[in-house]
């Protein structure tokens, strides 16, 4: 079982086109406004067109989440 199928399973994403960082996989803890988090890194192994949740399309890498 790799690293990224573990953070996967234990984070309840389903998605298997999300592959996490193996050279990274013992996350940061990060302030965000004034809340503590750990904080994964991950890779999507294709280029979505357009977000599924707003409509917007990817132009030039314009999706973040």
């Amino acid at each position: 079982m790799t690293h990224s199928h573990i953070i996967r399973n234990s984070l309840n994403i389903k998605d298997e086109n999300i592959i996490f960082d193996v050279n990274n996989y013992l996350c940061p803890e990060e302030k965000i406004k004034e809340t503590n988090y750990l904080v994964y890194q991950a890779t999507l192994t294709y280029k979505p067109k357009a977000c599924h949740h707003c409509g917007s399309m990817n132009e030039e890498h314009s999706i973040t989440k």
